[in-house]
């Protein structure tokens, strides 16, 4: 359903179409629903089209480079135009919020973005495009820095080649997506672009050695 920011004041409430067939009635710091059907209630009627869990683009940028000894390589990763939604905030009364919560209304005129934390019954966790955003990320999935040790000093040992090699998975991802990782989704058209708390790709440090003889 799509939303229209939140309720302020009573009267807003008391102007509105009422919202008890979709779970409750509202009240001021509540999520307000628009009447997309025009029949002068919200009901689950008013569905409507959201967002879209496919993106227009997916694209990689690879890098290689070698410098006398020394090479670089770093492996990258975006995903263009694709909408997720944050299903674990939508079903569980217990899961984890993220810091935008603390600018949620708390009285009229403080938020018109994020509805009141509640325990008592609202219409806030209806599925919503208060939920849905957009997932766009660019993502550097690695970088390695290594050093190959010069032929001629290792030789003697029966060694044909010593490299040393530091590198990063998950350096970075860039994006707007409040969730924990706009990568969570499969990306499939049924059942994908939906976040259900996937634990985020830790970032893991390398450090080896490759010995050739």
């Amino acid at each position: 359903m799509k939303t229209d920011g939140i309720f302020q004041n009573q009267a807003e409430v008391d102007a509105h179409p009422s919202q008890l067939e979709v779970g409750a009635n509202a009240a001021p710091g509540d999520l307000r629903y628009v009447d997309v059907n025009g029949d002068g209630k919200i009901s689950f009627d008013d569905r409507t089209d959201i967002g879209d869990p496919i993106p227009e683009a997916t694209m990689g940028f690879n890098v290689q480079l070698n410098y006398k000894g020394f090479d670089f390589s770093l492996y990258s990763f975006a995903s263009v135009g694709n909408d997720m939604v944050r299903n674990y905030e939508s079903i569980a009364d217990d899961a984890n919020r993220l810091t935008y919560v603390l600018d949620r209304w708390t009285g009229e005129g403080s938020s018109n973005t994020v509805p009141k934390v509640s325990t008592g019954a609202n219409t806030n966790r209806v599925f919503s495009d208060y939920f849905v955003e957009d997932a766009s990320y660019f993502r550097i999935q690695s970088a390695q820095l290594g050093y190959s040790i010069n032929p001629s000093f290792i030789e003697k040992s029966g060694i044909s080649k010593l490299r040393l090699y530091a590198g990063v998975n998950n350096l970075y991802t860039f994006t707007k997506y409040k969730g924990y990782d706009p990568g969570a989704s499969n990306g499939a058209p049924i059942g994908g672009g939906i976040d259900d708390g996937f634990y985020p790709i830790p970032r893991t440090y390398l450090l080896g050695l490759n010995i050739n003889f």
